[in-house]
């Protein structure tokens, strides 16, 4: 009997084998949610600590984001070549290890080094974990698993947040990468996905899995498989996919420019906007990296629910709608309230772009179609904190705010336009 890789999955890797992908992978992703969140909770500290300006303080936070975009764009490309599970092992382990020794005293060009080596393992696990969930996940449960994958960027948020308002040591909160090591260690048993080694003609290593989940393959078994080799980056600006990719690039890109300007300063910001102590506590912040797990599991339940598309641009809307109501915030409970709804619909939009993004393209180059899209992310990351601690300095907090609306707006029209709906289809 002929399968294709979709009803390989289905019939052949058994559930808790997906589950297991899915959590071990989560919690690489839950790393690299606090590796890039605990920024927002120490560099007013670290501004301190090595007497900076803000924006000076902006390039810790641009660095990383450097090494990011370089990671994500050479992750995806790299992964496609020697598989998904080593990109993920090697990315972790350099995100954990260069967060961890932040904690130590150095000069501050050392300082920023070692933030962009962060930056580049942090960068390259998001696709290359994106992409093993997809190709792990049978058609029927994928929407749901990626968009769980990304709600642990909520949970890695909280647990950092936990640690920096409970010790209040900006220290101590980069020493806690250390687990990360750990973390990156259980990506070892992982074996590699079953669509990329279909795809890459290694079927005798795919029947060899089969065989130890479930004891036994059938004799005439084969699959409905096209050998080629890796088809070029290229392909993503054909024709065929013009239209998608540079939709999607723009829709990474305003997302993410909104939430990583948004988040870094946000103490700063808010601080600036209410003059209140409870806003220029940690604890504002944290308040709002909690409110990011309601967002997440209603984003993974509408997916499958409504479609891709409908729950991604109802999400990007109440985004920009609360966000500049939150703007014109003057006290706390205003703020507190259209910050946490803004939050909410923020991760909702976040957990639908990673499930839809996948499903647009075919296996053959959807690590480089990831890859790219997280490239958009880490280059609108670069500028975010720069644009807005400029914004900061000239007392225009709230014109900042206003960017990154109409930035989200402009991205979901553009989205409903041209994007196409992908529950229950397959990838090939």
């Amino acid at each position: 009997m002929r399968y294709s890789i979709d009803e390989a999955v289905e019939e052949f890797v058994p559930l808790r084998v997906q589950r297991r992908v899915l959590f071990i992978s989560s919690l690489g992703w839950g790393t690299v949610a606090a590796g890039v969140m605990v920024m927002g909770f120490t560099i007013p500290s670290i501004s301190k600590f090595y007497a900076l300006s803000v924006y000076r303080a902006s390039w810790f936070a641009s660095i990383t984001f450097l090494g990011m975009l370089i990671g994500a764009f050479l992750s995806g490309y790299i992964s496609d070549f020697i598989g998904r599970t080593r990109m993920a092992f090697t990315a972790l382990v350099f995100a954990s290890l260069f967060n961890f020794l932040t904690a130590f005293k150095m000069d501050y060009s050392m300082l920023l080094t070692f933030r962009f080596l962060a930056g580049f393992g942090l960068g390259g696990l998001l696709p290359t974990a994106n992409a093993m969930v997809a190709e792990f996940s049978s058609v029927k449960r994928r929407g749901k698993y990626l968009v769980l994958l990304e709600s642990s960027w909520a949970w890695g948020s909280i647990a950092i947040g936990a640690i920096a308002v409970s010790l209040k040591n900006w220290k101590t909160d980069y020493l806690s990468f250390g687990i990360g090591l750990i973390f990156a260690a259980l990506f070892l048993f992982i074996p590699e996905t079953p669509r990329y080694l279909i795809q890459k003609g290694k079927i005798s290593s795919f029947k060899e899995k089969v065989k130890k989940w479930k004891g036994s393959l059938p004799k005439d078994v084969d699959f409905k498989i096209e050998f080629s080799s890796r088809e070029p980056f290229s392909r993503l600006l054909t024709r065929k996919y013009l239209s998608t990719t540079l939709m999607l690039w723009f829709l990474w890109f305003s997302l993410s420019f909104s939430y990583y300007g948004f988040f870094i300063w946000l103490p700063k910001m808010v601080g600036q906007m209410a003059k209140t102590t409870l806003t220029t506590s940690l604890l504002f912040l944290f308040v709002m990296m909690v409110a990011q797990l309601p967002g997440y599991y209603t984003g993974a339940y509408l997916v499958e629910k409504i479609g891709r598309k409908k729950t991604l641009f109802y999400s990007l809307i109440g985004t920009a709608v609360f966000a500049i109501l939150f703007a014109y915030g003057k006290s706390d409970a205003i703020l507190l309230t259209f910050g946490t709804i803004m939050t909410f619909f923020c991760m909702s939009a976040w957990g639908s772009l990673y499930a839809y993004t996948p499903e647009l393209y075919p296996t053959a180059f959807r690590g480089s179609a990831n890859g790219s899209s997280g490239a958009m992310a880490r280059i609108a990351g670069i500028i975010a904190p720069l644009y807005t601690s400029l914004l900061i300095e000239r007392n225009s907090s709230q014109f900042a705010i206003m960017t990154f609306g109409a930035l989200l707006i402009i991205s979901s029209i553009w989205m409903m336009l041209v994007g196409k709906e992908t529950q229950n289809s397959k990838i090939n």
